[in-house]
């Protein structure tokens, strides 16, 4: 026998084994709590049954019921799907003291405590407890395979429903049960994809976007789950990231790719993108997994990429044109730098541009030491300024303007289908920081000429050039100052 929710096989004696061994461990425990003498439930009139409930058994259950539901409250706070081909967010790994088997096996307990129960407010405490329980149960299970090699979003599905069913049973958690139902449906829509039925994942995450609508709404009056609004908050947008994930593997079809190739190649990327968080992410603070955030720029540029390719004008284009192009970041410059001596000594302030080689994770040995290599290294090439202008203090510019001029104009553009696209391995924020590290090695270089130097990323690029010793080589932009990007070998990887 195959178990639906954890996909366990196991011969059918050893589950009847298991099952006589834990009515016995159900009735054991009923017998610890209930005064000697009693044997089963049976055997007590109702109103004993009820006082048994409310003096012997209610304390026990109200201590664990507080436990679970403290840890029901801390997992759901955080966004329970992880996305295809992406790790797990760390939050989900929750508290070693709890774990699915022993979550469901309290479950059965607490039903088998079901006669005890003579009021509506007790079978409704103990209909709360089990609920509890057995979601606790099934997100554990959900939790677990994610950290397998191969996950099954239809099984993933199958726990979701069933923890959706369970918290339908509470109705003071009914928005928890409206958000079970939505992640289900969103399990079943990567399931389609990885199938690539583009058909189904649409209607599966119409039904999605549906159902976390209801849970925000249901929300607002549930105190008990209040805390989980950031995660179906994040789980919202994770059904447009995927709608965006749809619209580019359909576009890819423009230009002979298969829907089951286009989604195999967005995991790659996927990969790779995590891969490079990995190896930078402690270096400029900014983790070490894919948020929900993140994972909805990747799609998006899956999806602007997968357009320009079919003939779309849909992705910011600047300078150039090739057979490779590359994502970059386009940082916008201020900086203020000193010039002339003693009483000429005046300070200038200059609006510059530089360009930010968007996978310059890959090379996480030069962020610190050489960040040079990974921008546009407009102040390595010298202004024009002469010694006298500099004595006296008629300097302009520490650069020659190149940059500026260069970069002033982007346009949105298609590209032809036989190019290789290499996307972006970093985000806005990381790449800010890299131009900040980059501007700080300037001042060190130029001895604190440089006083002041600001970077705003504006926009992500993409720039079309040819590789040259590691190097990408753009017309119109002198070749000692583009950016390093590597092997063209090792970017063909997880290139779209």
């Amino acid at each position: 026998m195959t178990c639906a929710y954890c996909g366990v096989s196991q011969q059918k004696i050893d589950v009847e084994k298991y099952v006589d061994q834990l009515r016995a461990e159900v009735f054991g425990w009923v017998r610890s709590m209930v005064p000697g003498g009693i044997q089963t439930a049976s055997q007590v009139d109702p109103i004993a049954r009820s006082q048994i409930f409310e003096q012997t058994l209610r304390q026990g259950l109200s201590s664990k019921l507080e436990a679970m539901s403290l840890q029901l409250v801390k997992i759901g706070s955080s966004p329970l799907l992880a996305p295809p081909y992406a790790f797990p967010s760390p939050s989900l790994r929750g508290d070693a003291a709890f774990d699915s088997k022993h979550m469901l096996g309290e479950a059965a307990k607490f039903q088998g405590l079901s006669p005890f129960a003579q009021s509506e407010e007790q079978s409704s405490f103990l209909v709360q407890a089990t609920s509890v329980a057995e979601t606790l149960g099934y997100l554990l299970n959900i939790t677990r395979m994610y950290y397998e090699k191969e996950r099954s979003y239809k099984t993933v599905a199958k726990n979701f429903e069933s923890a959706a069913e369970s918290l339908g049973r509470d109705k003071s958690r009914s928005a928890g049960a409206s958000r079970m139902r939505g992640l289900a449906f969103m399990s079943h829509a990567i399931a389609s994809l990885t199938a690539g039925d583009l058909r189904d994942a649409t209607v599966n995450l119409d039904a999605a976007e549906k159902w976390m609508a209801t849970a925000s709404s249901e929300l607002v009056s549930q105190g008990s789950l209040v805390a989980w609004y950031p995660g179906i908050k994040a789980e919202r947008g994770m059904v447009g990231s995927f709608k965006a994930l749809a619209e580019g593997i359909s576009a890819s079809g423009a230009f002979g790719s298969g829907y089951t190739d286009a989604f195999f190649r967005f995991g790659k990327y996927v990969m790779a993108f995590e891969a490079a968080k990995r190896s930078t992410g402690n270096m400029l603070s900014t983790g070490s997994f894919i948020e929900p955030d993140t994972f909805k720029e990747l799609c998006a540029s899956f999806r602007e990429v997968n357009l320009a390719k079919a003939g779309n004008p849909s992705v910011n284009a600047i300078l150039g044109g090739g057979a490779i192009w590359v994502a970059c970041w386009l940082a916008e410059i201020s900086y203020a730098f000193e010039t002339g001596m003693l009483f000429m000594k005046k300070g200038q302030a200059v609006q510059e541009r530089l360009l930010v080689s968007g996978i310059f994770p890959l090379r996480p040995d030069l962020i610190m030491t050489a960040p040079q290599h990974l921008v546009t290294d407009i102040f390595s090439v010298q202004s024009e300024s002469g010694f006298m202008d500099r004595i006296k203090g008629r300097e302009t510019s520490l650069t020659t303007g190149i940059g500026y001029s260069c970069l002033a104009h982007t346009k949105k553009t298609s590209i032809p289908y036989t190019s290789t696209v290499v996307p972006a391995l970093s985000t806005k924020l990381e790449a800010e920081k890299l131009a900040n590290i980059y501007l700080e090695k300037v001042r060190q270089r130029l001895q604190g000429k440089l006083r002041i130097g600001i970077p705003t990323i504006s926009q992500l690029v993409y720039v079309g050039g040819s590789i040259r010793d590691g190097r990408l080589t753009v017309p119109g932009m002198p070749d000692s100052i583009c950016p390093y990007i590597g092997d063209e070998k090792s970017l063909l990887g997880f290139a779209i």
